[in-house]
């Protein structure tokens, strides 16, 4: 029985005793290597997954666009709104400050209004007190001489010569029971009177009531004009 024969029918031992082996030979095992068995199976791995490869970058690019797309529109509705925001400020302040403008104009063309008014009222009662009369005059003194005490004592009231010549047949010499004298005085202006009683002093001159009159309106308007036309 050869060595050979004795390995294939499966010797207890496993092993060939020297003195069986009457010949051998050298054999050099080549190196043993799955990589072509493994690329094989790669490469019929990745043309197994290619399809899902590409749905599923097909799938994340539309999901990122149309995130995309709402992160978009998000942005455009917020700078929408802020520039609503910022425009209806912009209108407001515009609003508020057109409304503050024109009560601004209303009220200077309301003192304008008043101070013409008051100008062409003066010019009138110029010319109105070049001709005074006991119908101008009386009411004048009465006002003047409801200011004073209620006694019988007398009241000196006290004209610019010219009104007390023109008036002096037709003035009164009591009123009210209270007696009257009446006199002449240069620093009473025409139209207008001084009333002195027990001490007490009125002043009933034109600029004086002049003064009272535009004050009442907020005015501060002197009777006298400043310039070389002034009466």
């Amino acid at each position: 029985m050869t060595a050979l024969s004795r390995f294939r029918t499966g010797s207890s031992s496993g092993l060939i005793p020297h003195e069986e082996i009457r010949e051998m030979a050298y054999w050099k095992f080549g190196e043993i290597s799955l990589q072509g068995d493994d690329a094989r199976q790669t490469g019929e791995s990745s043309v197994e997954l290619q399809p899902a490869c590409e749905e599923a970058y097909a799938q994340g690019l539309a999901a990122g666009r149309d995130a995309a797309e709402l992160a978009l529109r998000e942005e455009v509705q917020r700078l929408k709104l802020e520039h609503q925001r910022q425009a209806a400020e912009s209108l407001k302040a515009l609003l508020q400050s057109a409304r503050q403008g024109v009560c601004d104009v209303q009220a200077s063309l309301a003192d304008e209004v008043l101070t013409l008014v008051c100008g062409l009222s003066r010019q009138i009662l110029r010319c109105e007190l070049s001709e005074v009369s006991v119908a101008t005059m009386m009411p004048i003194v009465v006002d003047a001489l409801g200011m004073l005490n209620e006694d019988a004592e007398l009241a000196v009231i006290r004209l610019h010569p010219d009104d007390l010549h023109r008036l002096q047949a037709h003035l009164p010499a009591a009123l009210d029971g209270r007696p009257l004298a009446w006199t002449a005085d240069l620093a009473v202006a025409t139209g207008g009177c001084l009333v002195e009683s027990a001490g007490a002093h009125i002043d009933a001159s034109v600029p004086r009531r002049w003064e009272r009159a535009v004050a009442a309106l907020g005015l501060s308007i002197p009777w006298q004009e400043a310039g070389p036309d002034a009466a």
